[in-house]
């Protein structure tokens, strides 16, 4: 059956939509699920040789809390820049600083308890202080530099599209399933894309090949139920 040239721009139309918002659906519950596995899992503080845990929680309203343990000392933060660049500080200044700003102790108190002079303690807190501001100032621009470079990648696969893809894709051609895989891989990567921090304080982004390839299958389980002359609700 021949179709006319609007109906090919309604079916694209509808079946771009229809699939951003798989992806998009599949993506938040990916996501979902990684924040449940955060609040369970335990990740480390200080040294290798010397480690303390942490866990991840959720309140009542559902803010993400991190919370650092060290020692007997607990610390709910829920500034994760923050709390990232405190992990990075060595254990004596993190102590201190916990100490100081979070238990409201004096240098002095300090000193006794840990055992340390005071002015050894006034320089340890000082010169966290300043790492603590560089790492999170350097987060913060590299989070930004990759917000701006995400924006530049070409999502937009609708231009590329076209009618006798799409149909033989509907039906399950495997051929047509795979090119409009690669048609919509930009867009993948966009929403695949997940961020870390190194040792050395630095933020990074980085395309998740796992959730890539959940992404993948369910478009192209998702396809295949695609029915083109459903009304969109």
């Amino acid at each position: 059956m021949q179709m006319f040239s609007f109906e090919n721009d309604g079916l694209l139309n509808k079946f771009d939509l229809f699939c951003k918002k798989v992806l998009k659906f599949q993506n938040y519950n990916l996501i979902r699920v990684e924040q449940k596995e955060r609040t369970s899992g335990i990740i480390y503080v200080g040294s290798y040789n010397d480690l303390s845990e942490k866990n991840y929680s959720e309140d009542a309203y559902k803010i993400l809390y991190f919370w650092l343990k060290i020692d007997g000392f607990t610390v709910a933060l829920e500034n994760e820049v923050l709390y990232q660049s405190l992990l990075l500080l060595p254990r004596k200044k993190l102590k201190i600083i916990l100490l100081s700003f979070f238990e409201g102790m004096t240098d002095k108190e300090i000193g006794e308890l840990l055992v340390l002079p005071k002015s050894t303690v006034q320089y340890n807190r000082i010169t966290a202080l300043k790492n603590i501001r560089k790492w999170m100032e350097a987060i913060e621009n590299e989070k930004n530099i990759y917000k701006k470079h995400s924006a530049k990648i070409d999502t937009n696969a609708r231009s590329r599209l076209d009618t006798e893809t799409v149909l033989h894709a509907i039906s399950g051609d495997p051929v047509a399933l795979m090119q409009i895989v690669e048609i919509y891989e930009p867009y993948i990567n966009k929403l695949s894309r997940r961020s870390t921090i190194d040792e050395n304080g630095f933020y990074s982004e980085y395309v998740d090949e796992t959730v890539k390839g959940t992404l993948e299958t369910s478009l192209i389980a998702a396809i295949m139920k695609f029915d083109p002359y459903r009304k969109s609700s």
